[in-house]
């Protein structure tokens, strides 16, 4: 009989913040994200559960995630959000009521950012991106290959910016 295998240990995931170059509306802090992610109990009264809190507690201790954020100046985005070279309208031509996210195109503007602030995708497990606004209609999980390795992904817009949320898209 086949017995799933359950994640184990401790995996490393970067929130990379990103802003369009048409919006310079910011919705959180970089600070948020460290304090939505790594602290078990939680320290912001905002963020009642962290996301380490919601894995540990269904993996029965025996999951956690280690965070990193990055931004504009590096680590920790003392500088703010990277800005991308488009527009909303140049990734998700389409309002709230309607799937049209270009993935491969955000994706791809979204590393070259990264990669030109300093980051080293190749320590981390998975990749948060989180945009300063809608995408389209969703929030998105899954999975990209950022220079041939794979990673467990999330593209977040603002409403999704939460502990359940991110618990469910980095559970895909």
């Amino acid at each position: 009989q086949f017995e799933p295998q359950g994640v184990t240990g401790t995996r490393k995931v970067v929130f990379v913040l990103l802003r369009y170059a048409d919006d310079t509306g910011i919705p959180h802090s970089p600070g948020f994200f460290n304090n939505l992610a790594n602290p078990d109990p939680s320290v912001d009264p905002q963020i009642p559960t962290t996301i380490n809190q919601f894995f540990r507690k269904l993996s029965n201790n025996t999951f956690s995630w280690q965070a990193d954020v990055w931004g504009a100046g590096g680590l920790n985005a003392p500088d703010g959000y990277l800005v991308l070279p488009e527009g909303k309208a140049g990734y998700a031509n389409c309002n709230f009521t309607v799937s049209c996210f270009n993935f491969s195109k955000f994706t791809d503007h979204a590393v070259i950012a990264a990669k030109a602030a300093g980051l080293n995708f190749v320590p981390y497990d998975n990749v948060n991106f989180v945009i300063n606004n809608d995408l389209d209609c969703c929030a998105w999980g899954g999975s990209w290959y950022i220079d041939g390795k794979l990673y467990g992904t999330t593209w977040e817009p603002p409403w999704s910016q939460n502990t359940s949320t991110y618990g469910n898209e980095m559970g895909h």
